[in-house]
């Protein structure tokens, strides 16, 4: 005879049991995935506002300029010491070999402070005025303007172009009505070669001239210059009109002269669109007009 427990226990109550313990463990596990699943779902929306706060960084100062990109340009190459401007002097780092070294920290930050200031003229809808005559720039200012749809003078400056724009106006209207004349179907017919070769002349001259400053219908709200003592002569007037000027100065310049100095090499064709790009839309390392133009872009 067995009075074993085993024979008064419900096999029933044991499989309930079993399958209660199971719901249990289930729950738990169910649970823990639930858990594990919100803690996913708040770190990705934690790293997504992170992501959207540094990106508002970001369009406001783009991508960080990298001191080595800076290096690679020569932007920090400045002329040689016999040839500085004593005003340069808290923008110079060392010298080495009888030549200035652009410190390359205050020129990153006078860029992103230019260029800060720069995209809220932008914003405005006003126009800034691109200055570059100098021949390792103006090809590839011109561009940059153009990419923004902006004002630019890469030929001569010519002499009141800003004090007396009503002139400048005239002739500007005199190359829209060129223009519109030559798109009109008789205008083959109606004038002889010698006629049309007379106004294919004018026309030529005027956008070698005043190409830049077709889109320009007002004095414009500030200028961009590479190399301020070459472009003497724009500084002169846009002090005169009291427009803001925004400017690339080597050491042989006077930043005081100016209300927005980026201190850098303005002889480097590398160093130039360094400083320039600051404006455009490039995935490479910015630059410092590259950093303007993407700003501008935006």
């Amino acid at each position: 005879m067995f009075t074993g427990s085993r024979h008064t226990t419900n096999p029933l109550a044991i499989s309930t049991k079993i399958f209660e313990k199971f719901l249990e463990l289930g729950g738990v596990y169910i649970n823990q995935n639930i858990k594990n699943l919100m803690q996913k779902e708040k770190n990705i929306e934690e790293e997504k506002q992170e992501e959207h706060s540094s990106g508002l960084r970001d369009n406001n100062m783009i991508k960080k300029l990298e001191h080595k990109d800076l290096l690679k340009a020569g932007v920090h190459f400045g002329h040689l010491t016999r040839k500085w401007n004593p005003q340069m002097s808290e923008y110079i780092f060392m010298e080495n070999n009888g030549i200035h070294i652009i410190d390359l920290h205050k020129t990153i930050d006078c860029a992103y402070t230019a260029a800060a200031s720069l995209q809220n003229i932008a914003k405005s809808g006003r126009k800034i005025m691109f200055v570059a005559t100098k021949k390792q720039a103006k090809t590839y200012v011109s561009e940059k303007a153009k990419e923004l749809n902006m004002p630019y003078v890469t030929e001569r400056w010519l002499g009141g172009m800003l004090t007396n724009f009503s002139t400048i106006r005239k002739s500007l209207k005199k190359l829209s009505s060129i223009e519109n004349l030559e798109s009109q179907d008789t205008y083959t017919s109606d004038f002889s070669k010698k006629e049309r070769l007379m106004i294919s002349r004018d026309k030529n001259k005027l956008e070698r001239a005043l190409g830049g400053l077709s889109s320009l219908n007002r004095i414009p709200a500030a200028l961009f210059i590479v190399d301020i003592n070459h472009e003497d002569i724009a500084v002169q007037e846009a002090k005169k009109l009291n427009i803001p000027i925004y400017g690339m100065v080597d050491t042989n310049s006077d930043p005081n002269s100016i209300d927005f100095e980026i201190p850098s090499n303005d002889d480097s064709f590398t160093s130039v669109s360094i400083i320039t790009v600051s404006y455009t839309h490039l995935r490479a390392h910015e630059t410092v007009l590259d950093l303007v133009c993407r700003l501008l872009l935006e």
